[in-house]
């Protein structure tokens, strides 16, 4: 089994559905083990940024892992966009890019990215845009590497991995003899009881003193189903409900209480309520809770 086949058949077994990508020479090796694939659909697009916006919907909407890739070089690059909105707003997604050979490091070979001799560096700019990068420097690590990328995709605040396949652990003779199933083991996200305790609390007080509340809901409460939730929250106390872009929807927009979306290119109301709630007695609380107030 080669690289890329290994690749393909570890995403397989922890249910991945479809891959978004561009063709190219340093990921050639891909494609064949896609189209032999009886799982996972490719999806072949005119630019990588598609690729990995694509990725970013898919994990968005299915809750499962996005998968992207790309060729070595500007294609790879052109994965950066959807990648920092993965990284941003938590959307576990798998990108897999070719590298050029390393044998010709430094000498400015066809798609270099080493970083050297005024090359660009690619391993830079994907540590900066994802949870974690890597390089795979041997076949009979690819299944460890595999491993830990998509338990780093899932782990805590979900967000974007990514793996550089170098072109000379692609050639014929270079095979995954130690292939193994992927173990995808992700402990859940746990609140902490005592945070839990002081935000509610804090929540008491101003309910108790009359402050002017709103709840500010974003994409994470979404992620965790906590609509009903939030719904009967902001019924029982008659809170103002704010959402972020990616939090729009969780409540009815028609629901009485919902005011709107806040960011810049939100609704007025969404702005008018959080200006007139209260300020918090500390910033943390107010990150804790996403409820604003102020002391009158």
């Amino acid at each position: 089994m080669r690289v890329y086949e290994a690749l393909v058949k570890g995403l397989e077994g922890i249910g991945v559905r479809a891959a978004f990508g561009g063709a190219g020479e340093n990921a050639a090796g891909l494609m064949p083990a896609l189209k032999h694939s009886r799982r996972i659909r490719p999806v072949i697009t005119r630019h990588e940024q598609a690729a990995s916006f694509m990725a970013c919907g898919y994990a968005m909407y299915t809750h499962e892992l996005g998968f992207c890739f790309a060729t070595a070089g500007p294609g790879a690059f052109n994965l950066f966009s959807g990648l920092a909105v993965a990284l941003s707003d938590s959307y576990p997604v798998l990108a897999v890019s070719g590298y050029a050979s390393r044998a010709w490091e430094g000498w400015g070979s066809l798609n270099e990215t080493s970083g050297l001799n005024r090359t660009p560096d690619s391993r830079a700019v994907f540590a900066a845009t994802t949870k974690k990068s890597f390089l795979l420097t041997d076949a009979a690590d690819t299944c460890d590497v595999l491993e830990e990328a998509v338990n780093t995709a899932f782990e805590g605040r979900p967000g974007p991995v990514h793996i550089h396949v170098p072109e000379d652990l692609t050639h014929r003779g270079v095979e995954v003899r130690n292939f193994r199933d992927i173990r995808l083991d992700v402990p859940p996200v746990v609140p902490d009881p005592a945070r839990v305790e002081e935000i509610a609390s804090m929540l008491a007080e101003a309910l108790a003193q009359r402050k002017r509340i709103v709840a500010l809901v974003g994409f994470g409460a979404v992620r965790s189903g906590a609509g009903a939730e939030i719904r009967r929250l902001i019924e029982r106390f008659r809170i103002p409900l704010l959402t972020t872009l990616d939090g729009k929807g969780i409540v009815s927009e028609r629901h009485p209480l919902a005011v709107g979306v806040f960011a810049d290119s939100g609704h007025s109301s969404a702005w008018k309520a959080f200006r007139e709630a209260s300020t918090p007695r500390s910033t943390t609380a107010r990150a804790s809770s996403r409820a604003r107030y102020w002391s009158t």
